[in-house]
């Protein structure tokens, strides 16, 4: 509640070890080797008994295995590349309002996270919901949506941590408070308004390239239908809840972070510059072969990941040996993003494809990257900024 968490178990890492117990029945761990036994594919957990509190069951909510892989089979269609490509346009149009917007003030300090987080919404809007919230028409001010999807996430700790309580409150007859208990039900309300609003303007076989149109449509090619009106609500409604605050708070930490190291930016300017893209032409083909942008991108998620307190499971089975633990079932599990991220020993020579060494498991970074991560890494004069606040699930 106090967005506190992921700082606190920071410090008992630090202080403890790759290993900290944070209740009775719940394990953190700050170590690489816990990744895949958690989170791998064959891996035995399952997500913690709190995702069903945050929302109505979707696939980012769904804890039955079974249940989440036949979701997953049918919507994946929607996430392919090909699929995204075609949403750039709609993603092109937002980012020039975005500029434009704070091209206008930029005589006068500007709210990076504020524009940002409008962007993300406008963007989600567009291609989650066939619309956009209208995100820059406020002049400042943010869409009353904004203040629903601050205020389930509230409600939804609140019912998590203090059921009762939340019981109790539902009780009284107070407009704000039930206003707020409300939210959660208002985030899904505009879910389907936006779903039928849709559905009158452009029916069930619209041309217009969005997410919604392939949800509503399903997969033909591979004989596979689409989901109820009812469910791919929920699932719009949900994936928009979740894809605000993690894209704006990546877009104004790279933006603090290339503030912080003048050197860098103009770096990345002379790249984008030789690359000779239009205004019109930030396509995902043009930007992806930028080592410097990417590194940007990715030295910005190890240093401030957008989901910092990482995410909870539960075994279902036996795990033997994590970090010299075994592990019996019904264990909640999770994985400390940050801690693993501020290591730097892990970020220097090992990433370096041009040295020999111990390498990640993962594919290692470019030279550029390496080099970036220890400008970062070793700047102790880089101002401090107050984390913003994300929903975590």
């Amino acid at each position: 509640m106090t967005n506190r968490r992921a700082s606190v178990v920071d410090a008992l890492h630090k202080k403890y070890g790759p290993v900290v117990r944070l209740s009775p029945n719940e394990l953190s761990f700050a170590c690489r080797e816990a990744v895949r036994p958690i989170y791998g594919h064959q891996t035995t957990c399952i997500k913690a008994p709190v995702y069903e509190i945050f929302g109505r069951p979707s696939s980012f909510l769904m804890r039955d295995v079974r249940e989440h892989r036949q979701r997953q089979r049918r919507i994946a269609h929607i996430f392919s590349v090909t699929s995204l490509r075609q949403m750039e346009p709609l993603v092109q149009s937002v980012i020039d309002r975005t500029v434009n917007t704070i091209e206008m003030r930029a005589s006068n300090a500007v709210d990076t996270l504020h524009w940002c987080r409008m962007m993300a919404l406008d963007v989600a809007g567009e291609v989650l919901m066939g619309r956009n919230f209208g995100a820059f028409d406020g002049e400042g001010q943010a869409p009353v949506f904004v203040k629903y999807l601050d205020n389930a996430a509230l409600s939804y700790c609140l019912q998590a941590m203090a059921p009762g309580l939340f019981r109790l409150l539902g009780l009284l007859p107070l407009e704000k408070l039930q206003s707020f208990l409300a939210s959660s039900r208002n985030v899904y309300a505009y879910g389907q308004n936006a779903f039928d609003e849709y559905i009158k303007l452009n029916g069930r076989t619209s041309a217009r390239p969005t997410l919604l149109t392939k949800l509503i449509a399903g997969n033909p090619e591979k004989g596979i239908e689409p989901l109820s009106d009812e469910e791919i609500t929920v699932e719009v409604s949900n994936l928009t809840f979740g894809a605000v605050d993690t894209t704006s708070i990546t877009a104004t930490y790279a933006l603090y972070r290339l503030c912080c190291h003048p050197v860098w930016q103009t770096r990345l300017r002379e790249e984008i510059r030789k690359s000779r893209p239009s205004r019109d032409d930030f396509s995902y083909t043009t930007l992806q072969n930028l080592p410097i942008l990417n590194a940007v991108l990715v030295e910005t998620m190890r240093l401030h990941p957008p989901l910092p307190n990482g995410l909870l499971r539960e075994t279902t089975a036996p795990i033997t040996t994590i970090a010299g633990l075994d592990l019996p079932a019904k264990v909640r599990t999770v994985t400390q993003v940050l801690r693993d991220g501020h290591v730097l020993t892990r970020y220097r020579r090992p990433l370096c494809p041009c040295r020999r060494g111990p390498r990640r498991e993962t594919q290692p970074a470019s030279p550029t990257r390496t080099r970036l991560t220890r400008a970062v890494g070793s700047t102790p004069t880089a101002p401090s900024i107050q984390a913003p606040r994300s929903r975590t699930t």
